[in-house]
C-alpha cells in the first residue's frame, strides 16, 4: 500500500512539473509548420534497440499498452499521430510499442502505472521517467522536448526497494491490526466497494471479507452483501462477462473491456458469495459470466482466448455497442475484436474458476471444460521439468505467473476430482518454481530472463502479489500433497 502510494505522490510531481513546461515554447513552434515529420518507426523490443540508442544517443520510449485497451487505441490515434509528438521523437528518440499482456516481465514490472504506461529510458537504458494512462499530445510533447533539452528540471524517480528477507515468515499482530484498519478506512460507505475512485471486484479483499462473513463477522457481511449487488452493475446482460471497471464511485460507467483475470475472478467470487450467502442471484452471476467465457472466449481446440476489446471501431464504442440488445449486435455483423492469443497463465485462472463453479454446481459442463484447457496447455506450453512458458513466441521467461496460475489449476483438479495425477503435476510445477525463480536474497522472481538487456533490467523483480500467490499455493499443497517442502 505504502509502494503505491509513493507512485501516485511521485506521478503527481510528475504531472505538476510538466503541467508547468507547457508554458515554455514548444520546439515544434519553430519549426515550419508545412514540414511534416515523418510517421513514427515502431521498432522491435530487444536488445538491438538499446544498443542503437547507446550507440545514437537517443531516449527510448515505450509505449506499453494492451489490445483491448480503449485509451492505448486513443493515444495511438490522438497523441503518436499529432505532428509535433512525431517531430520530437523524431529527434531525439527510438519508439517501440509492446502488448503488456503477450510480456508479462513488463506488465508485473510496470503495472502500477497502468495501461497505456510510457516508459522513458535514457541513452543507457536507465528509466527517466514514468507515466500513467492517456497523454494529450501538447503535454506529451512538452515532456519530450524538456528530457532532451532539460533534463535537470526532470524529477528523479524514486529508489527501488531493496528485496530483503524478513525476520519472521508471518505478519505480527500490529500489522495484521493495521491492514485491517486500511480495510475499514477504504471502504465506501456510500457506494459499496473498496476504493474511492475506480470501482471493480477486488479478488483479494472480497475472498478475505468472504470468509470473515463465513466466520461471523456482521459488518463485514454487511459491507459484503452491498458490493456484491454494486459490482453486478458491471455484467454484461446480453452476452455475459464482466466489464474491467467503472470509473464512477457509484458503478455506473463501466469500462467495456472484458479481460481473462476479471472474468475468472468473476466466476470465483460470485460462486463462493452463493455458497456463503446463499442467495441464487449471485450463483447466477457466477454462471452468466461462464457462459461468456465458454460461448467467446473458448477456442475450438478447448483453450481459452485472452479478452475482448472495449469498442467494436472508431465510430461505434463499447458505450454504445454494449448498450444494444444481442439481436441487434448480431445485426450489426461483427463485434469488438477478440486477442486469439492463448497463454498459459489466462488458462489457469480460466481452469481455476470453472473448478470453482463445479465444486459449486456440481455441473460436469464446468468440470470437462476446465480439463480440456489443462490438457491443451500441458500439451502446447508445457517446458522441462514441470514449468510453462507464456505463449507459443516469448520473448522472456519463463515468467512466474504462467507456473503459479497453472499449478493452482491443477491442484484445484485434483481436489475437485481425487485424480492423483494432476497432484503430481501441480507439485512437479511448484519445484520447477522453486528451482528457478528463487531470489538470492528474499522471495520469488517474476521472470528468470529479461526481454531486453538493459541498465533498467539489470536487477531481477520482485512482485510483491506474485509471492503471496505463491504462498498461498504452497501452503495449500502443503496441506494436501504432504510433503514438508512445500512448506
Amino acid at each position: 500500500m505504502q509502494a503505491r502510494l509513493y507512485h501516485l505522490i511521485t506521478y503527481s510531481v510528475l504531472a505538476l512539473t510538466f503541467a508547468l513546461l507547457l508554458l515554455v515554447p514548444s520546439v515544434a513552434r519553430h519549426a515550419n509548420a508545412e514540414q511534416q515529420p515523418p510517421p513514427i518507426e515502431w521498432r522491435p523490443w530487444n536488445k538491438k534497440l538499446f544498443d542503437d540508442a547507446k550507440q545514437t544517443k537517443r531516449f527510448i520510449i515505450l509505449d506499453l499498452n494492451a489490445k483491448w485497451c480503449h485509451w492505448c487505441h486513443f493515444m495511438e490515434k490522438r497523441t503518436y499521430a499529432h505532428p509535433d509528438v512525431r517531430r520530437m521523437i523524431d529527434t531525439g528518440y527510438l519508439a517501440t510499442k509492446v502488448d503488456q499482456d503477450a510480456n508479462p516481465d513488463l506488465a508485473t514490472r510496470y503495472g502500477d502505472w497502468g495501461w497505456p504506461a510510457t516508459i522513458i529510458f535514457d541513452p543507457n537504458g536507465k528509466e527517466v521517467a514514468k507515466l500513467r494512462g492517456f497523454q494529450r499530445p501538447s503535454r506529451m510533447t512538452a515532456i519530450l522536448y524538456t528530457i532532451l533539452a532539460h533534463p535537470e528540471r526532470i524529477p528523479k524517480l524514486p529508489p527501488k526497494q531493496a528485496v530483503a528477507a524478513s525476520a519472521k515468515p508471518f505478519l505480527t499482530k500490529e500489522q495484521r491490526h493495521q491492514l485491517i484498519g486500511v480495510l475499514d478506512a477504504t471502504y465506501d460507505h456510500e457506494h459499496a466497494g473498496w476504493g474511492r475512485r475506480l470501482k471493480f471486484l477486488q479478488p483479494e479483499v472480497i475472498e478475505y471479507v468472504l470468509r470473515q462473513t463465513a466466520l461471523g463477522d456482521s459488518k463485514l457481511e454487511r459491507q459484503l452483501r452491498e458490493t456484491m449487488d454494486a459490482a453486478s452493475t458491471l455484467l454484461d446482460p446480453e452476452w455475459g462477462g464482466l466489464y474491467q471497471y467503472s470509473h464512477e464511485r457509484d458503478w455506473s460507467a463501466p469500462h467495456f473491456e472484458k479481460i481473462m483475470a476479471f472474468q475468472a475472478n468473476g466466476i470465483s467470487l460470485y460462486a463462493m458469495a452463493y455458497k456463503i450467502l446463499g442467495e441464487k442471484k449471485h450463483l447466477t452471476t457466477a454462471e452468466h459470466v461462464a457462459k461468456y467465457l465458454l460461448t467467446r472466449l473458448r477456442s475450438p481446440e478447448g483453450a481459452f482466448y485472452t479478452s475482448q476489446d472495449a469498442d467494436l471501431d472508431d465510430d461505434i464504442l463499447g458505450k454504445d455497442f454494449y448498450k444494444l440488445s444481442a439481436s441487434e449486435r448480431a445485426a450489426l455483423g461483427r463485434e469488438p475484436s477478440i486477442d486469439k492469443s492463448i497463454y498459459a497463465r489466462e488458462n489457469g485462472w480460466a481452469a481455476k474458476a470453472l473448478l470453482d463453479l463445479y465444486a459449486t454446481t456440481g455441473k460436469e459442463q464446468y468440470l470437462a471444460a476446465a480439463k480440456g484447457a489443462l490438457e491443451w496447455i500441458v500439451k502446447h506450453r508445457s517446458i522441462s521439468d514441470g514449468g510453462f512458458k507464456h505463449g507459443d513466441k516469448d520473448k522472456a521467461g519463463p515468467y512466474l505467473d504462467d507456473s503459479i496460475a497453472m499449478a493452482q489449476a491443477m491442484l484445484s483438479y485434483y481436489m475437485a476430482t481425487g485424480d492423483a495425477a494432476w497432484l503430481a503435476r501441480s507439485a512437479k510445477t511448484v519445484d520447477f518454481i522453486a528451482a528457478n525463480f528463487k531470489h538470492p536474497e528474499a522471495g520469488w522472481i517474476s521472470s528468470v530472463k529479461p526481454s531486453a538487456e538493459a541498465a533498467a533490467f539489470s536487477e531481477p523483480f520482485v512482485s510483491i502479489e506474485q509471492n503471496i500467490q505463491l504462498a498461498r499455493l504452497a501452503n495449500l499443497l502443503n496441506r494436501t500433497h504432504g510433503a514438508k517442502r512445500f512448506r
